[in-house]
């Protein structure tokens, strides 16, 4: 057996009160008391699109370069990447790569667009003259978005607290039907007219696609429902913001409704009993999460847009190499042994105040001392 020494076990009991914590707050995250004390600690509703959609899967941090290879061509290096996991990646997306030593050229590092060769192999070139030899795994990279510089992947996940799915489904035309609608007017607030009865309600997002000269109708909206043969494209789910017609509708154009599924993804367990009850869906989504990657499913043809996360974010102590995360406020981990720190500077004094209470709570259960759960759980009424 490994011996851990008291300072550790101290240490790691607070880690994981932090974690229970934060899942219990999180369930009143509606109240702005317990919002503002899960400030800097969660991240809530972070967006990513799914940068492969043949993959269906997330990274949970940056992925790590297993070597690098280079040739010298008229002043400009060629640099061959590989990874040893898949590297999730499509040609013309934008990586930074950082933490490369051995080679002179990446230093400072790279950020730009990239080839894909295969699975586990991407190009890129820079204007250097490149020299040395790689020091195998010291790299690593992440996909960025070149307008907003946000990561399209996860850089500072730790505990997941909830996933939603956005899938989306054709719907219309139904097979053997050319299309089913018979009108996108060319108004201040398009209007999509059918033929027949659907079962699309206000407040559902859909995707059209298909129309040749009222294009503003093309994208995926709100949607508000004027009568069973009739509904109203808006921007935004109070119905402020109308989409306006630019066009002539054109009864000819191969249109596509296409419904827009956003749900909560529910964990695969390993101890599941399999049946067709549990097969996933774009209704009824599901995901599995290792050590590196969350993977979705269904997998495709089912088309996954993205996926948005609520979770507690890594530690500072842990997470320092992307300085474009530190305007989130990381918070530290706790070392009792530091009597220097003041805590106050990185977590929320009610959760401070709340904190022991849970340390005292996980050691009772640990140790099945119920003397000391019940008096933890007298306090815990006495300061609610």
């Amino acid at each position: 057996m490994n011996y851990i020494s008291p300072g550790a076990q101290a240490n790691m009991y607070f880690e994981k009160a932090i974690i229970e914590l934060v899942e219990d707050l999180y369930l009143q995250i509606q109240d702005q008391r317990v919002k503002d004390e899960l400030y800097g600690l969660v991240t809530t509703g972070y967006k990513i699109p799914i940068i492969n959609p043949n993959s269906n899967s997330i990274y949970l941090a940056p992925i790590s370069v297993l070597s690098i290879a280079y040739a010298n061509i008229a002043g400009t290096a060629h640099y061959a990447v590989r990874t040893l996991l898949p590297n999730n990646l499509v040609t013309g997306q934008t990586i930074a790569l950082s933490g490369a030593t051995g080679l002179t050229g990446l230093v400072a590092g790279f950020a730009g667009s990239i080839t894909v060769v295969s699975p586990t192999e991407f190009t890129f070139t820079q204007v250097v003259v490149e020299s040395g030899v790689y020091n195998n795994n010291s790299a690593t990279f992440y996909v960025y978005d070149t307008v907003t510089q946000e990561p399209l992947q996860l850089i500072d996940y730790f505990h997941l607290l909830n996933v939603t799915t956005t899938y989306v489904k054709p719907i219309y035309p139904p097979v053997g039907i050319p299309t089913l609608i018979t009108n996108a007017s060319n108004t201040p607030t398009v209007r999509i007219s059918f033929f027949t009865y659907n079962n699309l309600r206000s407040g559902d997002i859909i995707t059209l696609a298909g129309f040749s000269l009222n294009t503003n109708a093309n994208g995926t909206f709100y949607i508000n429902k004027v009568n069973d043969l009739q509904f109203d494209l808006y921007e935004d789910s109070k119905f402020q913001i109308p989409v306006a017609g630019n066009g002539l509708y054109v009864p000819t154009d191969p249109m596509t409704i296409s419904y827009n599924y956003t749900r909560v993804a529910k964990p695969y367990m390993p101890d599941e009993k399999i049946s067709q009850l549990s097969n996933p869906s774009e209704d009824s989504p599901r995901y599995l999460e290792s050590d590196l990657m969350f993977k979705f499913y269904p997998l495709p043809p089912s088309v996954l847009l993205s996926v948005s996360l609520d979770y507690l974010r890594l530690p500072m102590d842990v997470y320092r190499a992307n300085p474009q995360s530190l305007f989130r406020e990381p918070y530290t981990y706790i070392d009792t042994s530091n009597g220097v720190l003041d805590l106050s500077t990185f977590y929320h004094p009610r959760f401070l105040q709340r904190l022991p209470e849970k340390v005292l709570d996980l050691v009772g259960r640990n140790s099945r001392d119920n003397d000391l759960l019940q008096e933890n759980q007298q306090i815990q009424q006495n300061n609610p």
